[in-house]
């Protein structure tokens, strides 16, 4: 078996549809995932160009697959032909590095390839042998009833049980994803943060406290408290970003 480590060649480029790889590998990719692997014998580039795409969720619900770039092209050359040949392939992510919010810097996905299979000769058995005739049951036997087709009612219950658990998983995994992104923060960027976390909750309640006021009288005493909210949430980004720019200054 061929085990080879490299980086996912073309992550700073765009998809064919426009879409950013920088964007989907952000969302998507993370360490131990799996990625699945195309050939692209019509890329213009190159002949042995082996396309690299990730599972997602389109709108939270809908599976999708995205790419994220190719295989190294030193590497695709090397390996084609056994793939071609119908040894099975298995790229998993190792790790994604760069990113962050406050120093840009472009997304790199790190890759263990793995071409063909191990085999423990120790361990492996034999097939088993069967008969050549097929025993038959008894002349007396009832044959057991088939299994009652679920009604269209309970299957989309279940197809809609589904597609909300999965929903709940991956709101769940965004709000661990961003707690961590707030952890790795400095104190002045955690500042700015919930400055800006407090302009969003008081554009909120103004808009509420707007349109609900025709209707509830005392839903206008919302609008102020969202207008105060907001300065108050503009004032912290402000002092946030002063501290924030003033800190290497104030080491110097």
């Amino acid at each position: 078996m061929k085990m080879v480590r490299s980086k996912v060649a073309g992550v700073s480029f765009r998809n064919d549809d426009g879409s950013s790889r920088q964007r989907i590998i952000r969302k998507y990719c993370r360490a131990g995932k799996s990625l699945e692997v195309r050939l692209e014998p019509d890329n213009r580039y190159s002949d042995d160009a082996m396309g690299l795409w990730v599972r997602g969720r389109w709108l939270f619900i809908f599976p999708a697959r995205y790419q994220v770039g190719h295989i190294r092209n030193e590497i695709a050359t090397q390996i084609r032909q056994d793939v071609v040949r119908g040894c099975p392939i298995s790229v998993r992510i190792l790790d994604v590095t760069g990113g962050g919010w406050f120093h840009k810097q472009y997304y790199g996905v790190n890759i263990e390839i793995r071409v063909g299979r191990d085999i423990d000769v120790s361990s492996a058995r034999p097939p088993e042998r069967r008969s050549a005739q097929t025993p038959r049951p008894p002349s007396g036997a009832i044959p057991s009833p088939s299994p009652a087709k679920p009604s269209f009612w309970t299957s989309l219950k279940s197809i809609a049980a589904a597609r909300l658990s999965s929903a709940a998983r991956v709101l769940v995994r965004i709000a661990r994803d961003l707690a961590a992104r707030f952890r790795a923060l400095t104190r002045y960027q955690k500042i700015i943060a919930s400055g800006f976390l407090a302009c969003c909750i008081g554009l909120a309640v103004w808009a509420v406290g707007l349109f609900a006021a025709e209707t509830l009288g005392w839903f206008s005493v919302l609008r102020p408290t969202g207008v105060v909210t907001i300065i108050v949430g503009l004032g912290i980004v402000c002092l946030g970003t002063v501290f924030h720019f003033a800190e290497p200054t104030r080491r110097l």
